[in-house]
């Protein structure tokens, strides 16, 4: 997912969507494989996105399993559609995605800092390169 994408993602979710999700109200949420939903404001704990990582996993699984996608130069060893293996891989690009909404949309400003940051100790470490004796 590129930095554009994440930052035209579509707005998280509402804090009466998320209670409506957590008790299964008529009127909530659905989060299916062709309608799919990670809420980036929350930690990856929420049920929002647990049940989230778990439908996506299941989904991929089945789709490899099923559509023989996946097959080219070999099928995945079956070790790679272990479901927790499968979670686990979703939760850390999770935190890649989310680490990365956090710094184009929520703080745009510490991008700005970090990006100062690192200019000034990079001026300090070309001086210090140039400077050395030989």
């Amino acid at each position: 997912m590129s930095l554009d994408a994440i930052a035209n993602a579509p707005p998280p979710l509402m804090d009466e969507e998320v209670d409506n999700f957590i008790h299964q109200c008529p009127s909530c949420i659905h989060i299916t494989a062709g309608d799919f939903c990670l809420d980036l404001t929350c930690p990856h704990s929420h049920l929002v996105n647990q049940v989230a990582f778990h439908i996506f996993a299941s989904d991929f699984r089945d789709t490899i399993q099923n559509q023989g996608l996946y097959t080219h130069p070999e099928p995945l060893d079956p070790i790679f559609l272990v479901q927790d293996r499968l979670t686990w891989a979703i939760y850390k690009h999770f935190k890649v995605i989310r680490n990365a909404y956090n710094t184009k949309v929520l703080r745009p400003e510490k991008l700005e800092e970090t990006e100062d940051c690192l200019c000034k100790a990079s001026r300090s470490s070309r001086k210090t390169r140039v400077c050395q004796p030989i």
